[in-house]
């Protein structure tokens, strides 16, 4: 789980760079429209850390635990695989293809 504080600094430099970044993009516009736009990116920064403390957490994991089959390469299987990739690699592609068709795993 990410600590409070560090992903409240980041979204709030993210959210106070946007509004400065808006600002200087309408530089030619009235000063009562630029000072709209900071006082929402002010008010905005300011109840972010309301709102991050009201909504749900959703932890994701990208990987479940235990999903991960490791494969040694001293396995016969995987070594012949690699060999055979290695070797058709070398050939021009319609030889590839053909290669490919014709081959079939040894039982």
């Amino acid at each position: 789980m990410t600590s409070f504080v560090p992903v409240l600094l980041a979204k709030l430099t993210l959210i106070l760079a946007l509004g400065l970044v808006v600002i200087a993009a309408l530089r030619s516009f009235s000063p009562s429209l630029r000072h709209l736009i900071l006082f929402a990116t002010i008010a905005s920064g300011l109840v972010l850390p309301l709102a991050m403390w009201m909504s749900p957490q959703w932890n994701v994991a990208l990987l479940p635990r235990g999903s991960s089959t490791l494969v040694s390469p001293s396995d016969p299987a995987v070594a012949e695989t690699s060999r055979l990739q290695h070797r058709t690699s070398l050939l021009p592609r319609g030889l590839r293809a053909a290669k490919r068709a014709s081959w079939r795993p040894r039982r």
